[in-house]
């Protein structure tokens, strides 16, 4: 299961909380490279839809993230949200998996 946050000095805001991915390959194959790429796939921007383009896409989730962070006391507009850096933490469950 994937979580997307947003950090500021008080301390953090989920944004996400529904996004994950499955994959058909063996643990064995599955690398942190690997599951940090899938992580940044499935908090990101959906693919275009109904006529939208992949800047259509990408403003409409930023957008909802934004909404989502004042919901819940974080005030940042869809293009801060944007030029933030990501970055992937992965729970210390899932790398003792990985170095299986």
């Amino acid at each position: 299961m994937c979580h997307l946050w947003a950090e500021d000095s008080l301390g953090r805001v989920l944004l996400l909380e529904d996004r994950g991915w499955g994959t058909s390959a063996a643990w064995s194959e599955v690398t942190e490279d690997s599951v940090v790429a899938d992580s940044l796939l499935s908090t990101g921007p959906d693919e275009p839809w109904g006529g939208m383009t992949q800047d259509d896409a990408t403003a409409f989730h930023y957008g909802e993230l934004a909404q989502v962070a004042a919901h819940r006391g974080l005030v940042v507009t869809a293009e801060g949200l944007q030029a933030l850096p990501i970055e992937v933490e992965l729970s210390e469950e899932l790398r003792a998996r990985l170095r299986r």
